[in-house]
């Protein structure tokens, strides 16, 4: 039998994850890294909110990226990502 699944609360609205802002990942030409350091600091604290609002689990964005790449491996095995794409049907170039 499973049990906590259902349907969301009617009184409780969803909300949609905050995204870095624009100025923080779009660049024309060339990458500007003035600014970064400030942006990536309250995307951040507007993370921890919303994480601690969800419960989940409260690092900062930064950290989760970090720990992402911290190794070789991890890095590596998205290279292989177009090939298992390709094997899955996906249309790939």
């Amino acid at each position: 039998m499973l049990t906590g699944y259902g349907y969301a609360s009617a009184e409780s609205a969803g909300e949609v994850k905050p995204r870095l802002p624009q100025e923080a990942v779009l660049f024309h030409e060339t990458y500007q890294i003035e600014g970064e350091e400030k942006l990536r600091h309250a995307y951040d604290k507007r993370m921890a909110t919303f994480s601690k609002r969800h419960e989940m689990q409260v690092d900062s964005w930064t950290e989760r990226v970090v720990r992402r790449l911290q190794s070789v491996d991890r890095i590596q095995k998205r290279a292989n990502l177009a090939s298992i794409l390709k094997k899955l049907g996906f249309p790939m170039k």
